[in-house]
């Protein structure tokens, strides 16, 4: 119990930080909404541009400098060969969130639209960074900016892929236990905590309590069962509209590698587990197939019990050898019992409430990691593994540099995720491409 008991402890710990969290952020985005409008473009006054770059930040940069005047990123496209540039700073919340994406993902479809509404005659382009980047990639779902933007451009930017995880022969039930494992060893634990005079004797009643709460997490999944968020399905675009540009050592690909690495790890060690499990099942099934083929062995032994159990009441001093065989025949017999009810109730309450507390140190593990790609997949991700992947899926055109590509890798501390809007070579590769992209699409959208 020592082990398994403060794992759901830690993990209940989780639960109730995590609605704390959620809580607390969806105040603090209601205020800011309330408080603070949208940014608008940098260039609401002036000539009409030539070309409009919208500029997305990732997670946790809502003020990130390389969307602000003067950065290395908008002076090279300035200065590029592509007429007159406006640039319009997108800024979303950048919590790292399915759901705050998928909300960013809306509202930059919503400015895009204004945007195009407002220059109409001008091309659209779209550079995010890191999940920025996600998040203007599935904005071209939209069919008005699937065909208006001109080109999309990627930078560090995580794309995420999901596939269902194998979950063993075992795997649904313990799944399907563990919400009562976890309220049981929860709610042990807030009762030693808050009254621990009653810690022996509400054990049955957290118990009954538990199996309760759990029954109703499991009806409610079964009528909306955890399907693939939204945020992680990827639109159909022409692959020559998507420039992908990424840094050698990229920090955060490594730590999201990370995550996916331990993830694997609990998964295969959890269907190892399972596996064994469930060859226990099937072994015990085929006990009992055995057991109704031979059913007058069993008789002829339950019977055998039975007598000596009679004889052994009966008899005021019983020889040894009819003891000894009178036990033996009875364990047969119980054994047997068992194996013809597969346990009967009880047996199998405590056997799926066992599988659950084998796997949850596993399926602990698969949850948690899912948190780097989001909350929302500490729940989903028991049933989905989602990895960190270089492109969408198809085929598409990456650059990826290093740091010998020139100065200003990074930004303070040299982070290689933050160098793809600063790195020389890259912001070259950039340029060069729009440009051009802008060359063959001047007759197309009626240029100079």
């Amino acid at each position: 119990m020592g082990f398994a008991f403060y794992v759901a402890a830690a993990y209940f710990a989780l639960f109730l930080l995590a609605l704390v969290w959620n809580i607390s952020a969806a105040a603090l985005s209601a205020g800011r909404r309330f408080f603070h409008s949208t940014e608008a473009s940098d260039e609401s006054e002036g000539p009409t541009p030539d070309v409009v770059i919208t500029l997305v930040h990732g997670t946790w940069a809502r003020r990130a400098p390389w969307t602000a005047a003067g950065s290395p990123l908008r002076q090279t496209l300035s200065d590029a060969a592509l007429g007159r540039v406006a640039f319009d700073p997108f800024a979303w919340s950048g919590r790292n969130s399915l759901a705050t994406r998928r909300r960013a993902v809306q509202a930059l479809v919503d400015r895009m639209q204004s945007s195009i509404a407002r220059w109409p005659e001008a091309r659209h382009y779209i550079v995010g960074h890191s999940h920025g980047g996600n998040i203007a990639f599935q904005a071209l779902a939209h069919p008005i900016l699937g065909k208006r933007v001109a080109g999309v451009i990627c930078l560090s930017t995580p794309f995420l892929h999901v596939a269902p995880r194998e979950l063993g022969p075992v795997g649904r039930t313990a799944l399907t236990w563990l919400p009562i494992v976890t309220l049981f060893y929860g709610g042990e634990l807030a009762v030693r905590l808050v009254a621990p005079a009653y810690a022996e004797s509400a054990g049955v009643w957290v118990l009954i309590l538990a199996a309760a709460a759990g029954y109703l997490i499991n009806r409610a999944m079964r009528r909306r069962p955890p399907g693939v968020p939204p945020s992680l399905e990827y639109p159909v675009v022409d692959p020559v509209k998507v420039i992908i540009l990424r840094a050698a050592g990229d920090e955060a690909s490594a730590a999201l590698g990370a995550t996916h690495l331990i993830s694997w790890m609990a998964g295969r060690l959890w269907l190892a587990t399972s596996r064994l499990l469930g060859d226990a099942l099937d072994t015990i099934e085929r006990w009992r197939a055995t057991m109704t083929r031979h059913g007058a062995i069993a008789g002829g032994i339950a019977a055998l019990a039975i007598t000596g159990f009679v004889a052994t009441l009966t008899l005021s001093d019983p020889p040894r050898w009819l003891e000894i065989t009178t036990v033996n025949a009875v364990a047969a017999s119980l054994l047997m019992l068992a194996l013809g009810a597969r346990g009967g109730l009880v047996a199998a309450f405590l056997g799926r409430f066992l599988l659950a507390v084998i796997a949850m140190p596993f399926l602990l593990a698969v949850a948690l990691v899912g948190i780097a790609v989001g909350p929302e997949l500490v729940i989903a991700g028991l049933l989905f593994q989602v990895t960190a992947e270089t492109t969408p899926p198809g085929c598409w055109q990456v650059w990826q540099f290093t740091g010998a590509d020139g100065a200003g890798d990074g930004a303070a501390g040299g982070l290689m995720h933050s160098a793809s809007y600063q790195n020389p070579r890259a912001l070259r590769i950039l340029s060069d491409w729009m440009s051009r992209r802008e060359h063959g699409l001047q007759d197309r959208y009626g240029g100079d």
